[in-house]
């Protein structure tokens, strides 16, 4: 008896008829309730069958990406992702161009319609940011939105 079930020796013929026939566990489970009355779940069967040392079961090989189900909607997510990615402005990872600075602003200049692109400090150590229009990205232009998406 373990964990208040006592099986008796006719669940557990049946139990090793319906293992030998490929049953799945929980059909087994599900078989045993509805003959005897019991509360059984998958997990209990299969932890019965192993105190048996019934033979174990091949597990059942992963199915090929076509075959899953959903599977095409996986692929046309990854694709819509790789052509937004090629539609980006090709920036170098670590540009020779320096940052340019002509509409460099303070904190407290900045307005809520500039990019929030931190591009250095003033000569009194205050931080500067690029200063120039926000394109559909929440905080930056586009030039700075597309050097934050490589990171």
């Amino acid at each position: 008896m373990v964990n208040g079930v006592l099986w008796s020796s006719a669940q557990m013929e049946t139990l090793r008829a319906l293992w030998a026939e490929g049953v799945p566990s929980k059909g087994i489970a599900e078989n045993i309730n509805d003959r005897y009355g019991m509360k059984l779940t998958y997990v209990a069967v299969n932890a019965k069958a192993e105190r048996m040392q019934l033979p174990k079961r091949p597990r059942i090989a992963a199915r090929p990406p076509e075959a899953r189900q959903g599977a095409g909607v996986i692929k046309a997510r990854v694709q819509r992702r790789i052509q937004d990615y090629q539609l980006l402005p090709k920036i170098p990872r670590k540009s020779k161009q320096p940052e340019d600075f002509s509409r460099a602003v303070t904190l407290a200049d900045r307005r809520h319609d500039q990019c929030k692109w931190i591009i250095g400090e003033n000569a009194a150590g205050v931080a500067l940011y690029c200063g120039h229009e926000r394109g559909d990205n929440k905080n930056y232009c586009p030039i700075h939105a597309a050097r934050e998406r490589r990171r």
